[in-house]
């Protein structure tokens, strides 16, 4: 599940590579604006932080077979 954040967000780590998306902010900002505890909203449930209109998926549904990362990756 690593490289699924970069799918979407510029990583700064990997510039050079040209293997990353520009459609979320960059991942290396997030830190700054965000503290953990709502970096782990975001990735469990980012329509509740974010609106009903965010493309970015929900990781942690927590149903077996629909959950992307673990509550632990997350």
């Amino acid at each position: 599940m690593d490289g699924a954040c970069v799918a979407c967000h510029e990583n700064p780590e990997l510039a050079k590579t040209g293997l990353m998306g520009d459609l979320g902010p960059k991942v290396g900002m997030l830190g700054e604006k965000y503290d953990r505890e709502q970096l782990r909203a975001i990735l469990v449930d980012p329509s509740a932080v974010f609106g009903l209109e965010t493309a970015m998926p929900g990781f942690y549904v927590g149903e077996p077979g629909e959950t992307l990362m673990t509550a632990q990756e997350i």
